[in-house]
Formats: C-alpha cells, structure tokens, sequence
C-alpha cells in the first residue's frame, strides 16, 4: 500500500513505474484505475471549450503518463464503483466520448456490447460484475474485478497497479485481492501495489483544483471505521483530526472559528476592535443625518384635497352598469334556450361605433397531429439509409473525393475504433480518423505497404488547408440535410459525435480508403467459412484448387496466408503487438496456450490478439491490415522516462532472431503454429500444414522485403523533420517521435536473419495475383438499368456508388440536388433553429 497525493501523483507513480520496468523479459505492468475522481475532475457539455485539468485530474501531466503506459504495452483498465450493469459501462463511454475525450485512446472498449456475468468468490458466492473490454463495473467489489483482470493475463511475473481516491477501495483491494485470486486452480504469479491517490492537497491547498468531498458521508475517507486505513497509509490520528477541521471549516465557510468559552487573543481582540472602529467611523455621517431628523418630530399630517366632478369617469361607469346588463341578458338566455343572444350594437354602440363583421375563426390547434407528423418524418428520413451503411459502399478515390458532395455520415459499430468517421460522397466512401497519434498510424501503414502487406491507401489532411475546411464544412452540411428532412436526431448526433471528433485534436486527419466487402477475421464464424476464406490445396477438401473455391480461390487464400506472414514479421520491427500474440512478442505463449487449451476463456481472448486489425475481402488481393502503428517511440519528460522509451523494443533480439529463423529450420511452420491456434480459436478450424507454409513463405518474404520498408522509413521521416511536408512544425515534431534508429536497429537484426540469401519461396507477387484479378473482373460486374445510369449522369455521381443506394434515397437526392425541390424547414430542436 502506498499514497500518492497531489495532481502530478498519478503521473509520477506511472513514470516511476515504467521506470523500473528494465527487464524485457518480464511481461509489461498493469495499471487499473478508479474512474470517478480518480481519472476524471468535473464535467463537460459537448463540443464546450474547458481546460482539461477541469475534466482529467492531473490534465496534461496524466495523459502523458498514460500515453507512456500504453506505448510501453501496459495494459489499462478502469474499474468503477458505480452499480455493476451494461448501463453503468455505456454511461462510462459516454464520459470518454465527451468530457473525458482525451482518455479515450488509452481504455479499448471490446468489439461487443457490454455485459454482466458473476465471478466466485472464495466461498463459492456470485459477484456480479458488468464489463465492456477494458472498462469494468463492480460496485464496491473492486477486489474481485481487479483479480479477474490478472487472471485473464495469465502472466507469470506480472506487477499490477491499482489507483483510487477512495481509501477502503484501495485498502481492500490491497488486503482482498490475493484471497480472490486463490479461488483459482492456479495461483497467479503478480506483485501487486495499491495506491491511495489522497485528495486532500488538492481539495484544501492554497491552490485548489478539486471540489472538497464531504467528510460527514459514510464512504468518507476520514469516517471512524476508516481510521485504521488511514493509518495503513501514513496517516495519523492526529493528523486526520486536522483534516476533518478543515473540512469542516470549508463546509461552513470558516477557516478558524474560536470555540464557545475560548479566551479571545490579544491579537484576534485588536483585529476586531479596529474594524468595529473602522465601521463606526463609515455610519457616523447616517447616524447624525438620521438623529436631526428625528429630532424634528413628526410631520403634519396631510391638507385634504376636494372631490372634483368627472364627467368622463361617470360615462365610464354608467357604460360599465349596461355591459353587465347585457351579459346577464345572455347568461339567462343560454340557460333558457341554448342559444346565444345577440348585443344590439356591442360595447362600441356604448360610444357611437357599431361594429363590424366578424371574420372567419382561427383553426383549432391539434399538437398531437402535429407531433405524429414529425415522428413519421423522421422515420421516413431515417428509413432512406435503413439496413445500409456507408461502409457497404463502394470505395471512391483519395485524389478526387468530391467532399462538396457528401450525403451521408456515420461512426463505426459502437466498441470500436474511437475518432473514426465514414462519408460517403457521390464519389464513393471513404474512412477519416482524427487521433493524437496518427503520425504513428501513418508511418506504420506506410511502412507494411512498403514491405509488400496489402494495406487501405491513405492520405494526411493537414489543418489549415483547403481541403480540412472542406471537410468539416461538408460533414456540416450533411447534418443539415439531415435535418431538413426531419432526422434531428441523425442530425444531431453528426454534430455532437463525428465532427466533434474531428474537430476536438485540432490537427490533421488521415484520409483511407474504405476496403470493400471486408469482413474481420473474428467475423470467421464456423470452420466452412475458415476453409473458404484461408484453406489451399488439399485443405480445401478435395486437394489442389478444387473443392469450394477453384483456382481462384485458391490463389486469394493463398495470398492471405502470405499476407499474415509478411504482416506479423513487420509487426514485429514496427514494436506492434496488438494484432496477433505470439512467441514474438509473449514470453510464455507456449505455457499460455496450454492453459487457454484447457479452460481458459479469458487466456484464449487474450491469445487471439485483436483480430479485427485483420480484414478479408473477395477482392484484390483478399486481404488489408489496418490500425497498424509503429511503436517504437521516443520518450519525452524526466530522464528515467525518456530512458525507458528510447530503450523499448517490443521483443528482444535474441527472441527475434530465434523465432524467424526457425522459419528456415526443418520444421519452419511451428514459428507459425499461433496463426493455427488463434484460427481454431476464432472458428473452430485448424488449419493444415500446406496452409502455415504459405504463411511461412510470407513471413520469409517478409524478412527480405525489410530493407525496402527501412528505406521507406528513413526517407518519410527526414522528408517530414525538415519541414518540407505540409504539415510544418507540428507535424515534424510528431513524425520525430517515431525513434527511426530503434526501427533501423530491429530492422538490422530481422534482416541479418536471411543474411545475403535470396530464397526461392515459390510462387511470385505477379503469378499469385493473375487469376485473382480475373477473378475481381468476374465479380466486379454490376447490371445497371438506363434509369439509374441516366439519374446518375445528371447529379453526377459515380455508376457503381449511385446503383448502389435505394430507390428512395436516389429520388430524394435528385429532388434536392437537381431539381432544385428543399426538402423542408430545419427540425424541431437541432442545431440550426432560431
């Protein structure tokens, strides 16, 4: 147990930390933390402009920390106290999406909605729990979570940190999570410190930046139960009376309030004699224009004023007699018949002006039909792009993607990549991701395109351009066409979520190409799907390239399978290793596995790496990495830090050199064997030999197309620290954290594997990709009718993306674009009403 206190004592702790993490051997540390007042300091109203330290406790000096822990491979969790529910877990992506946007990148949320299941304590007993990925809620069972977290590790030697600002979660997770992690069969190896982040300096200093808590609550940390934690953490008895003074004085607005019966001192007495003389001296002027005017007496009382005649005013009155006449006249005839008797000549005969007619009565209000008219308006606008989404359609071309054209905006499935956007213009579809990191996204696409793995082409768009303004604008527009249609809550949601996301890292945006018809390699639902889409040969079940897929198919699996070997060697340079796990990046893999084989659900997710950075697709070469990044970072900060960063390679070189060069052994598929365990895995399929040598092939071209990826490399980031990019200083100062001599040293030892050998490794780039695109020709085919090829000439729009779009949306779009035809005033409640 230890305490931290202060705002830079949680960046501290994670510094120090890493700082002491010099051994590579040892698996990276675990960082767990509290959510409410322990990473967040307040709240936020969307797209509002507030200092981050009001929101991030610790501001700049956390997110660093934890940007640190993440390019160190730490793992990251958050653990909150609030009620264990699937609800809880989304109200907490909303925090990140929101106030808390900066911590967003550091906490991954899983590829599937939250959920709540039970955990066994020690005695056998439920405790319930909910999470999304690394985002868990326990109620005060934070022990329990905290000990399925190290159980899915399912790593020997592992130092776990755990941070909260409240003292009994921190005491119990201290004292309770070891009893929690007997339950299992096998007792983790982990060396586990808990940390009280104490608010007191920071609620009650000279400079304060936390709203003081309430010491009279019962989760108080100065409550009589918790005075043994206190003292477990430093804190004594008096000292803790001090401190609930303090609070106490805060609470009632005093700093120093003499308790009845203590003598008043000579000093506090002076002070008070001085200003009571100070106030004397301010109400003497009042008190002496007051005293002489009660020394006058009271005054005469007032001379009465005569009644005069008012002819008006008795017009008025006699005026008023005959109008209650008449309406008593009316009453008595509605009671006798019903009917409505009619005044002669109004209240204007009573001054000589009959009236006029009467002119037609107003229109009865019905707010219920008006409301079921909104609702099916919305409906209707929402149903134009019902069942399909941007994603679907065609992707259109980086250098011409006609932004003014934009109709339709949409953020990925929820859980998955954070600061993506997908539009779709009448060009095609297109991907937009806004991140602090994306110089490290860019160079790592980059660099696995230059060593031949099939990646999304990508562009950087720079603040300050033509195009970023166009952009935002476009996404902009969009929303209010949504809202003229009568979507506010599409139009909304535009405006709060996407081109927030946008615009809230004020920096450049990497433009992608969208891969058409992909689907992820954990969207491998059975091993018949597996056996299409990665089978070869007599994997397939009928041997060379027959059984389901002929040759072309054959041809696209095993460009796959040479893919996934390329990709996982250049991860392996880059310092990547949240793609694929293996003994490239995992010490004890091989323990792992057995474990996983036997009943280990959470080794198994863990083992699998994260599949959805791997996507296949019927098309081109049947496969795209994405999220890449280069993770080979220099450190910036205290010295022991900076250390730890230009030091950190993602595996040791004598883990490298005996992993790929067992490739060249007589048993070269076993450095593959973890491709074949993450497949079964994920499908239930287990691939065949024939299939890892394909990956083994690609893993061995991998290794030679190292120099060129290198080359790309040095080239890009010189080009781009001079300042001959667009990007200027900021964009040089970003591309100058990727440590090129680390990347160029990692490079060296993969390549020194191979040393001047040229390997025939079977069939050419060119020969593997023939049949394959014959086979995109075939499949690219679309039958378009004259109507759609002659609405598509008018607006403009590409055949394919056109074709592609319902009936409804084409008709409603050539309305408002061609025809000229507005769909309608802005919706109730959006951005743009007056």
């Amino acid at each position: 147990m230890q305490r931290i206190s202060g705002a830079m004592g949680l960046s501290n702790a994670i510094n120090a930390a890493l700082a002491r993490d010099g051994d590579r051997s040892l698996p990276p540390p675990l960082f767990v933390f509290d959510f409410d007042r322990t990473l967040t300091n307040g709240m936020s109203k969307p797209g509002e402009e507030v200092e981050l330290s009001k929101v991030v406790r610790g501001g700049e000096d956390t997110v660093r920390a934890l940007q640190r822990a993440k390019d160190a491979g730490a793992g990251l969790y958050i653990i909150t106290a609030r009620a264990p529910r699937a609800l809880t877990v989304e109200q907490l992506y909303a925090s990140l999406d929101n106030a808390q946007s900066a911590l967003s990148p550091f906490f991954r949320r899983g590829t599937e909605a939250p959920e709540e299941f039970t955990v066994k304590d020690a005695d056998g007993n439920d405790i319930p729990l909910a999470r999304g990925g690394n985002i868990f809620a326990a109620d005060y069972q934070k022990a329990a979570a905290l000990a399925q977290i190290i159980r899915e590790q399912g790593q020997d030697s592992l130092r776990a940190f755990f941070f909260d600002d409240a003292i009994v979660n921190a005491h119990v997770v201290a004292t309770a999570t070891k009893l929690h992690l007997s339950s299992s069969s096998e007792i983790p190896d982990v060396a586990l410190t808990s940390y009280w982040w104490d608010t007191y300096e920071e609620e009650t200093g000279p400079n304060r930046s936390m709203t003081p808590s309430h010491t009279a609550t019962t989760d108080s940390n100065y409550a009589d139960f918790a005075r043994h934690m206190l003292s477990d953490f430093g804190v004594t008895k008096e000292e803790a009376d001090l401190r609930i003074e303090a609070y106490r004085t805060i609470s009632t607005g005093t700093r120093n309030r003499r308790k009845a019966g203590d003598p008043v001192g000579g000093e506090e007495l002076s002070k008070v004699q001085a200003a009571c003389k100070e106030m004397r001296a301010k109400m003497a002027p009042l008190a002496a224009t007051l005293g002489a005017r009660f020394a006058r007496g009271p005054r005469p009382p007032p001379v009465p004023v005569p009644v005069r005649p008012n002819s008006s005013y008795n017009a008025f009155e006699a005026g008023k007699i005959l109008h209650e006449a008449e309406l008593n006249d009316i009453r008595t005839a509605k009671k006798i018949s019903g009917g409505v008797k009619s005044i002669g000549g109004g209240l204007g005969g009573l001054f000589g002006r009959p009236r006029g007619p009467r002119g037609p009565a107003p229109p009865k209000s019905d707010w219920r039909t008006k409301a079921a008219n909104e609702k099916a308006r919305a409906e209707a606008a929402k149903k134009l792009f019902e069942n399909r989404k941007v994603a679907s359609l065609p992707p259109g071309p980086l250098d011409a993607p006609r932004w003014e054209t934009a109709f339709q905006v949409e953020s990925p499935d929820e859980g998955t990549t954070g600061g993506l956007t997908f539009v779709a213009t009448l060009a095609g579809a297109f991907a937009i991701k806004s991140a602090n990191d994306l110089a490290e996204e860019y160079v790592g696409t980059k660099f696995l395109q230059a060593g031949g793995v099939p990646v999304p082409n990508m562009r950087v768009v720079f603040p300050g351009g033509e195009e970023h303004g166009l952009i935002l604008k476009s996404v902009e527009e969009v929303a209010k066409q949504y809202s003229r249609r009568g979507d506010a809550e599409g139009a909304g949601k535009i405006m709060l979520h996407e081109l927030t996301s946008m615009r809230k890292f004020d920096g450049p945006l990497l433009l992608m190409e969208l891969v058409e018809g992909a689907f992820t390699l954990n969207e491998l639902t059975d091993a018949d799907q597996a056996v299409d889409i990665l089978e070869v040969g007599g994997g397939r079940g009928g041997g060379g390239g027959g059984g389901n897929g002929g040759g072309a198919m054959d041809k696209r699996a095993r460009s796959r399978l040479d893919a996934i070997g390329r990709t996982w060697v250049l991860d392996a340079v880059l310092g990547f290793r949240d793609r694929f796990t293996s003994r490239l990046n995992y010490a004890q893999y091989d323990e792992a596995v057995v474990t996983a084989e036997g009943d280990g659900e959470g080794e198994k997710l863990f083992l699998t790496g994260n599949c959805d950075n791997v996507l296949f697709t019927p098309f081109k070469l049947g496969f795209a990495a994405i999220d890449s990044h280069c993770k080979l970072i220099r450190g910036d900060g205290d010295s022991a830090a900076k250390k730890v960063a230009d030091e950190q390679f993602s595996t040791s070189a004598e883990r490298l050199q005996g992993e790929l060069g067992g490739l060249l052994g007589e048993d070269g598929i076993r450095s593959l064997d973890w491709l074949r365990f993450t497949v079964k895995v994920v499908s239930g399929h287990l691939l065949s030999n024939e299939a890892l040598e394909c990956a083994q092939q690609g893993a061995i071209r991998g290794i030679m197309a190292v120099d060129r990826a290198i080359e790309w490399a040095k080239s890009a980031l010189e080009f781009a620290r001079d300042g001959s990019s667009d990007g200027g200083e900021r964009w040089a100062k970003s591309m100058s954290r990727i440590n090129l001599d680390a990347l160029i040293t990692t490079g060296l030892i993969v390549r020194s594997i191979m040393g001047d050998h040229n390997l025939d490794v079977g069939v050419s780039e060119e020969e593997a990709t023939e049949d394959i695109e014959e086979g995109n020709e075939r499949e690219g085919r679309v039958v378009l009718n004259n109507e759609i090829l002659q609405t598509a000439r008018e607006i403009g729009a590409d055949v394919r993306v056109w074709a592609a779009l319902s009936s409804k949306l084409r008709k409603v779009l050539s309305d408002e674009r061609v025809l000229g035809i507005s769909s309608g005033e802005h919706s109730n409640g959006d951005f743009w009403q007056s």
